[in-house]
């Protein structure tokens, strides 16, 4: 075990939060222009977070997806045609990394009594680092689907995974989230967000 890893433990972190019983799924910044990037197809995690929004329509877990606006909106800012995505889901723009600053989210949460953050999407330093930190901020049990993760540099979104899960969430895979929320029975929940700073319906 490495020095760093012993002095985390000491200080009491790194250690898992475990699951909640009315868990939210949030599917954040799945758009073109970070899913098709020149440099890397995000294939392997579309998959992945498909699985979570299947696992989200079979037991009525809350599905919240969360882009980040553009000053000028066009195709790129889309959510990637292969995200499995209905018409009567909501979108919500947000300025800022974290999902939560200025998006009325937390106040939707609330009401439906969400006491789980599931966090998926782009970018692991950034608005996945951000929202876990506010998430765990609120009083939520938090986790980060690792491989529905992705950043622009892959060695500094693996470090940044490893600081998130020392400090703010539990990271894990996908089919450890599936293998648990199949097997207890949640909560419905209201699938529309209201009050967001900018949200729709419809790509």
């Amino acid at each position: 075990m490495s020095d760093r890893k012993k002095a985390y433990q000491q200080a009491l972190m790194g250690g898992r939060m475990g699951f909640g019983a009315r868990p939210a799924l949030a599917v954040i910044d799945f758009q073109k222009k970070y899913t098709r990037c020149e440099d890397y197809v995000a294939r392997a995690e579309v998959d992945q977070v498909n699985r979570l929004i299947a696992l989200a329509r079979r037991t009525g877990m809350k599905v919240v997806f969360m882009n980040q606006m553009s000053t000028c909106r066009g195709t790129e800012d889309q959510l990637d045609d292969q995200i499995h995505y209905e018409l009567q889901d909501t979108v919500i723009y947000k300025q800022w990394p974290s999902i939560f600053f200025g998006t009325g989210l937390i106040q939707e949460l609330i009401k439906n009594k969400i006491d789980t953050m599931i966090l998926c999407g782009y970018s692991a330093s950034g608005s996945i680092y951000a929202s876990a930190m506010y998430s765990t901020f609120y009083g939520m049990k938090t986790i980060v689907a690792k491989d529905t993760v992705w950043d622009p540099d892959d060695k500094k979104g693996k470090l940044f995974l490893w600081n998130i899960e020392q400090k703010f969430a539990d990271v894990m895979y996908t089919h450890e989230i599936l293998e648990h929320y199949e097997s207890v029975a949640l909560p419905k929940t209201e699938n529309a967000v209201e009050g967001g700073m900018l949200f729709e319906t419809g790509k």
